[in-house]
């Protein structure tokens, strides 16, 4: 008789002898992709821009094949994915689409991405010096995120300070090789005597150079905001 028994709890002893019957217990198999896509899956659901643009796809070839080369980490693709269009065009859209991918490509790798989306006005106002160095914090965090997306480029005043922050960031980036997506409705092309672009105008000559080093994608059509909401005016008054 064990111990159990002699304590009167034989009723335990026979469960505890029969669970000794039973074959072990497989241990429980970690599937760390399946964990990437549920964090890129929370990530992305809670992400501003969803509400905006939803599930938004990559429909551009030249746009997909840079996201393909990101993916492959493809050391020879150019560094950033400059999107250049008229007001409404679809560049917000297509950056969030790129972001997407990109994201739920990684955890498809079994691999996590940290990755940021910022205005440049936002930018301006995050990297202006302020108390406790925060300022500096938010740079580091742009400036190292394994993914950028700096969203409507110029869209404050240039300043010298600003021209400054934005070259030392696409800098910092550039050594890396880290991909960065750029959306601005400033063209590249060149006009005047001396010929510059009001890219050139906008953010000087260093910045522009560094930009232009670029996988650049041009985007054109009318404005999609004015449209839709042209749309929804007329269904109202239909209604």
């Amino acid at each position: 008789m064990n111990i159990l028994q002699r304590a009167g709890l034989g009723h335990l002893a026979e469960r505890l002898a029969a669970v000794g019957d039973l074959p072990p217990l497989e241990p429980e198999r970690f599937d760390l992709v399946e964990y990437r896509r549920e964090q890129a899956g929370r990530y992305l659901e809670r992400h501003p821009c969803r509400l905006e643009f939803g599930d938004a796809e990559v429909e551009h070839p030249k746009a997909a094949a840079w996201v393909r080369q990101v993916l492959a980490d493809d050391p020879d693709r150019s560094r950033i994915l400059l999107l250049v269009g008229n007001t409404g065009a679809g560049k917000s859209h297509l950056a969030w689409g790129v972001m997407r991918a990109i994201k739920l490509g990684r955890a498809e790798q079994g691999r996590g991405l940290p990755c940021w989306w910022v205005g440049h006005a936002d930018l301006n106002a995050q990297t202006r010096p302020q108390p406790h160095d925060e300022h500096v914090a938010a740079f580091e965090r742009y400036a190292r995120a394994e993914l950028l997306v700096l969203d409507d480029l110029s869209a404050t005043r240039s300043t010298e300070w600003s021209e400054d922050v934005l070259h030392r960031l696409i800098e910092a980036r550039r050594r890396p090789n880290l991909p960065t997506v750029v959306a601005t409705n400033l063209s590249p092309v060149r006009v005047g005597e001396p010929p510059r672009s009001p890219l050139e105008q906008a953010v000087g000559d260093r910045v522009a150079s560094r930009l232009l080093d670029a996988t650049v994608v041009p985007l054109t059509g009318p404005d999609r905001r004015l449209a839709g909401a042209r749309e929804r005016a007329r269904s109202g008054g239909a209604a």
